[in-house]
């Protein structure tokens, strides 16, 4: 891509910060940012921990959201009680334990109290025998995924009941165009 196309997409972002459509977040975070094969994706349902494999990011999951005081849209995934059923009872659909087991066990304390997303990682890697593997990075989804199995990169992001997963932001994405166009001909 070449930098006159960066900075027309940086300026079109910036332009349309509040009105990106979910369907134009996913297109520039597939264009510019996700280095990653596939998904799992997590979501609490009755008490337990479910999450799916999928190579595209299920836009009937997502929403985006808008902060207008820092003037940033976020792209995210989430599931209602009636769309977590749909996820824990479909077809490849993993069970990973006891929401409060999960937690307990991976012991994914921050400063700020445990972590769900962090309990729900701890708990894909140990699924794969790498439990042991498994440390908190702050990795950009532009150079991978959270864990590497059979080669492939797979981004894991965990909707804790009655909230929502950050994709990635309006931010994020111009960040990167930041990047790009520096490094740019």
């Amino acid at each position: 891509m070449s930098k006159v196309e960066l900075i027309a997409i940086r300026e079109y972002i910036v332009k349309k910060v509040g009105y990106l459509t979910i369907n134009e977040f996913v297109y520039y975070y597939e264009l510019l940012m996700n280095g990653s094969d596939e998904y799992i994706l997590g979501v609490e349902y009755k008490g337990k921990v479910y999450g799916f494999h999928t190579k595209e990011i299920p836009l009937e999951y997502c929403s985006t959201q808008t902060d207008h005081k820092k003037n940033i849209q976020y792209f995210r995934f989430g599931a209602n009680t009636k769309k977590a059923k749909i996820i824990a009872e479909s077809k490849g659909t993993e069970c990973y334990g006891e929401t409060k087991d999960i937690y307990e066990l991976y012991k994914c304390n921050t400063k700020k109290g445990y972590n769900s997303g962090y309990c729900f990682e701890k708990a894909v890697f140990n699924s794969y025998g790498m439990a042991d593997e498994w440390v908190q990075d702050n990795k950009a989804s532009t150079k991978g995924g959270d864990i590497t199995v059979n080669g492939k990169e797979i981004q894991i992001k965990y909707a804790e009941k009655g909230s929502m997963a950050t994709i990635t932001s309006t931010a994020t994405i111009i960040r990167q165009l930041d990047r790009l166009i520096k490094i740019a001909c």
